[in-house]
């Protein structure tokens, strides 16, 4: 079925369903398998599993659930524990739980903060930011550009550049990578490192 909401403090429970929301809309949603396409200024929380959410303009987001599909721009969403999502789209800002979250990542832009979670980029050519402490980030696609700040961090790249931040520290598995420590930062490589440039 399909239904538009506009209001304050919406409570929807719905299961395979189209939801539309009005502008400045703020609304929980609870189901499964539900694709939602948001306002300007909307805020929502999205409870269940393989739910799409498209986000509006200066629109959040609070997720929890597996299979989720977040398409935003510009937007904050922030993940329960043991969420796993793609989100699809450029600048947006994900905050991450407390443990067992899965961020996969196909556009550029993105700022993720977490510790303790897996990160994906699944793309060629994209820009990520991530600031945490012992996360796995793997790098699927080449020409990706990392900026990492935190402690424990482990990457797994070839072909990309990986810029650890002050005082950060990595495990880097890969060859043909680029990268580039800024000053007292901890970094151990494995594997062959073949082609590996580090500055």
């Amino acid at each position: 079925s399909n239904a538009t909401v506009t209001g304050t403090s919406e409570t929807i429970n719905a299961s395979g369903d189209s939801l539309t929301l009005g502008n400045n809309t703020s609304a929980t949603i609870t189901g499964n398998t539900d694709i939602t396409t948001g306002g300007t200024g909307d805020t929502v929380t999205v409870a269940g599993n393989s739910e799409t959410l498209n986000l509006g303009v200066n629109g959040s987001a609070t997720v929890s659930g597996s299979g989720e599909t977040i398409n935003a721009s510009g937007d904050t969403v922030t993940l329960g524990d043991n969420t796993s999502i793609t989100i699809n789209g450029a600048g947006n800002t994900v905050n991450t739980a407390l443990t067992g979250d899965s961020v996969t990542v196909t556009s550029s832009g993105d700022v993720i903060s977490g510790s303790n979670e897996t990160i994906i980029l699944n793309g060629n050519n994209l820009s990520v930011a991530v600031t945490g402490n012992n996360d796995t980030i793997i790098i699927q696609g080449t020409g990706d550009t990392l900026a990492a700040t935190g402690q424990g961090e482990s990457v797994t790249a070839s072909g990309d550049t990986i810029t650890l931040s002050n005082s950060s520290s990595a495990t880097i598995t890969g060859i043909n990578d680029g990268i580039t420590e800024t000053g007292n930062d901890g970094l151990t490589i494995t594997g062959t490192a073949t082609g590996d440039n580090i500055t």
